[in-house]
């Protein structure tokens, strides 16, 4: 085929064989289009080089109706109307009615399968609101656990939601979460600390450097510090008396402030969460990483460098999940990480959820709002000391 040829026709690049399924004949029309659309074909030239994609009974069809198409219109409405004809309206709701999630069926997938399905009925088409009020019964029970129905108005939404909730069904996947690649029939271990293969992070070289460095950085500084103690600076101030030293240090002890919390819902659990400003990342308490994993909650591994309250950083490897958080009225999809070896640790709602939720926060009216709605006031809670 001479290439001036080549631009002038589908050049094999898509192909139909007449099956008559409303997908298949849907995928082949948007694949044609694209490709007619981009290599800028003609009418004419697109329609003669029809015969070379329709392949069995799609070909037998196009001999018998060549004649009376003459626009790519005609020929994608008589295809629709030959290969996937529309369904009565009352078949189509059938359909929606009984299609659910399956254990192993991700939730894009599956709101796809519906998505298909709805474009399947008369005009006028229905509203996103009533399509997912048909749809949203069919999910998975732990998917209606954690994203409720209020919290959620678009499939995008829904979808964004269901990402951190949905398991890898696939071997590959599982595999690589565990840190280990299958090869010639056996596993290799890998390392999740420098991602190199044959050992474990436990046995790095490489992990045990770096802590040394740091631990070693940390001895200097408070050997600086206990130095600096030891050998005051000499100065003309005088001292404060020992009494009125006494008397500011118990003040100061006294005055310890409780930290404030809210209440957030994650699933069917309730939780009492910290407000925390100086904090990047929210963090889940153990308690909170138990509920999410026994419910089947995926979380990706990581090592990286993390900076806790004395200010010093550390490698180390954490947990990461996308989780929607119903606050009032609202669902924010917000980052945790979680520390696998903490214990006793409490949920933090850092920085990124005060954000993404768009709270104001009065401290010393121990209030806070929503951006969007400040007449309408909600109590902090304070922690009991």
């Amino acid at each position: 085929m001479l290439p001036n040829q080549r631009a002038r026709s589908f050049a094999q690049t898509v192909s139909y064989n007449g099956n008559r399924d409303y997908e298949h004949v849907e995928r082949f029309i948007a694949s044609a289009k694209k490709y007619k659309e981009m290599k800028k074909l003609s009418e004419i030239d697109a329609l003669q080089s029809l015969p070379f994609i329709l392949k069995g009974d799609a070909a037998n069809w196009w001999q018998t109706v060549k004649d009376k198409i003459v626009t790519w219109k005609d020929f994608e409405s008589e295809l629709r109307k030959e290969f996937a004809p529309r369904k009565p309206a009352y078949i189509i709701y059938s359909e929606i009615g009984q299609l659910k999630q399956q254990p192993d069926e991700l939730t894009e997938r599956f709101v796809a399968k519906h998505r298909a399905l709805f474009n399947q009925l008369p005009d006028p088409p229905l509203r996103e609101e009533t399509q997912l009020d048909m749809m949203y019964g069919n999910l998975l029970p732990k998917i209606q656990d954690l994203i409720p129905r209020e919290t959620i108005q678009t499939f995008d939404g829904l979808l964004e939601a269901a990402r951190g909730i949905d398991r890898p069904r696939t071997k590959d996947t599982a595999q690589a979460n565990s840190g280990t690649e299958v090869r010639a029939g056996r596993k290799r271990t890998r390392c999740n600390f420098c991602r190199m293969f044959g050992h474990a992070a436990d046995v790095c070289r490489k992990k045990q450097r770096v802590m040394s460095e740091n631990a070693a950085n940390v001895t200097k500084s408070e050997t600086k510090t206990e130095s600096a103690v030891a050998e005051p600076a000499q100065s003309s101030v005088t001292p404060p008396a020992v009494e009125d030293s006494k008397e500011c240090s118990s003040s100061i002890a006294l005055d310890i402030r409780p930290r404030l919390m809210i209440e957030i819902s994650i699933g069917t659990a309730q939780e009492m969460a910290f407000i925390d400003t100086g904090a990047k990342t929210s963090l889940a308490s153990h308690k909170l990483y138990s509920y999410l994993k026994n419910i089947g909650f995926h979380f990706q591994e990581e090592n990286t460098v993390v900076t806790l309250a004395d200010g010093v950083p550390r490698p180390q490897n954490i947990l990461t999940g996308r989780i929607p958080v119903k606050l009032k009225d609202r669902c924010i999809l917000t980052k945790f990480i979680v520390l696998p070896e903490a214990r006793d640790n409490d949920t933090l709602l850092g920085v990124d959820f005060i954000v993404d939720a768009r709270m104001i926060i009065n401290i010393p009216q121990l209030a806070w709002n929503f951006e969007d709605e400040p007449d309408v006031h909600y109590d902090l809670i304070q922690e009991s000391t």
